[in-house]
């Protein structure tokens, strides 16, 4: 076991404190801190998979581009879990493939993708 002492502004532990022994009683602050720890690390760990699933996808349509400009031009393309997950004729043929990976690539064989899109909203996973 690790004792670590941190500094926390005064009304931010005041209010944690609080909250804390509201909800468990007295080990309420430890055990609102072991949660918190929790899902931190359990946040980090899925952040450092998307990344490793993003890495690997962007790899991947490196590899295949040529061959997909030559023989898919024009067509929508998924990539995930890297590799190719399949080809349509129709963003809503496709649409379906791999939903549940972590990062997948979908495009238009031939257009350029934008360079960043913005996530409007997160979506929960179960």
């Amino acid at each position: 076991m690790m004792n670590v002492t941190i500094q926390i502004p005064d009304h931010l532990q005041a209010e944690f404190e609080q909250r804390a022994r509201e909800r468990y009683g007295d080990a309420g602050p430890a055990r609102a801190l072991q949660e918190a720890i929790a899902l931190w690390l359990e946040t980090v760990a899925e952040r450092d998979g998307l990344k490793a699933e993003r890495a690997l996808n962007n790899q991947v349509y490196r590899r295949l581009k040529g061959d997909l400009e030559r023989e898919h031009q024009g067509k929508y393309v998924v990539i995930a879990h890297g590799a190719l997950q399949g080809v349509g004729d129709t963003l809503e043929q496709v649409a379906g493939l791999a939903t549940e990976a972590r990062h997948r690539l979908v495009f238009r064989v031939g257009e350029a993708p934008p360079r960043r899109r913005e996530r409007l909203w997160q979506m929960q996973r179960s």
